[in-house]
């Protein structure tokens, strides 16, 4: 995983690989994350979990 492109696109912190930020569905604050995966091009991935109502989104691309 890198951060670079993440960063070029205006998401990232001290850790450009994940944040902290609303969820979608509760509001509650969230872990929300960039992935890079290289196969034949550069794929980048966004990805939101929330502990606190359990919503998940973006994770479809690690189970083929």
């Amino acid at each position: 995983m890198m951060g670079t492109d993440c960063d070029a696109a205006g998401i990232g912190g001290s850790d450009p690989d994940f944040w902290s930020a609303p969820c979608p569905r509760c509001d509650e604050q969230a872990e929300h994350g960039c992935y890079e995966q290289v196969a034949g091009s550069v794929n980048i991935y966004l990805t939101v979990r929330c502990a606190h109502c359990g919503f998940a989104s973006g994770f479809d691309w690690l189970t083929p």
